[in-house]
């Protein structure tokens, strides 16, 4: 016996209701997987690690050991204050400042103009051009592990700048800082030289440490000196920030 023609047009409507509503509810389901998948990071996250406003400064003790030929390692210290003053359109039409660069042999001489550098900031990251030479020292968004060439915008050859330690507390020469990350610039060595250098920057403060070893090592057979790392000449540096703050009107 045939089932009824009503019956059969019943099922078919039943049928497509049914398919239709696993397909309102699969693309809900993928709406909302797509919408928890897809969180881009924020165009300039981590450009609080290096504040740029008009009379901020920084003041560092620095910490050098200067190694020459055939004489005694050289031990030299003084200060360093940096102050970022008159924002200025530089070309690309970037707002940009100075960086003027003071520094004194102790803490009780008055500090001298050395130079003076220039600082941007755009959607790319933080741009610092030191003696006329621009580095990319933070490249957004910041993050863990974030890789970029730190010569990018110089004619020198590429070297890889990587995030570490992004959003870890550190003390430093007593200073307690909540929120840091560090940027390994450099980390070449091998039996006839050493090209090594990071810096570690605060969260709301900026730079506050930075180290550099730029080392030449012995290589005269005869002396026996050769693959033992014994330093011939170069420069170890350290930068210690001490004091950070706006300048006083």
């Amino acid at each position: 016996m045939q089932a009824p023609k009503n019956d059969k047009n019943m099922n078919h409507i039943y049928q497509n209701i049914t398919v239709l509503c696993m397909a309102i509810i699969l693309a809900s389901l993928l709406s909302a997987c797509a919408n928890e998948t897809i969180d881009p990071l924020p165009t300039r996250q981590g450009e609080s690690f290096y504040p740029i406003v008009e009379g901020y400064e920084k003041t560092y003790q620095v910490n050098q050991t200067i190694y020459r030929l055939n004489e005694a390692p050289e031990q030299v210290s003084y200060q360093l204050r940096e102050i970022l003053t008159e924002p200025f359109i530089s070309e690309g039409g970037i707002p940009s400042f100075k960086v003027e660069r003071y520094t004194r042999p102790t803490g009780l001489d008055n500090f001298q103009l050395d130079s003076v550098w220039m600082l941007r900031r755009d959607d790319f990251g933080i741009v610092k051009i030191e003696h006329n030479v621009p580095f990319v020292k933070l490249r957004f968004p910041v993050r863990e592990n974030q890789r970029w060439d730190g010569n990018i915008f110089n004619t020198r050859n590429p070297v890889n700048y990587q995030i570490h330690d992004y959003g870890v507390p550190k003390t430093i020469a007593g200073r307690s800082y909540p929120r840091t990350l560090t940027v390994m610039q450099e980390t070449d060595s091998s039996l006839v030289s050493k090209n090594f250098a990071y810096e570690i920057f605060a969260d709301s403060v900026g730079m506050v440490y930075k180290r550099s070893e730029r080392l030449i090592y012995c290589q005269d057979i005869d002396d026996d000196c050769f693959g033992q790392k014994i330093i011939e000449r170069g420069i170890i540096s350290e930068l210690i920030l001490f004091d950070a703050g706006m300048r006083p009107e």
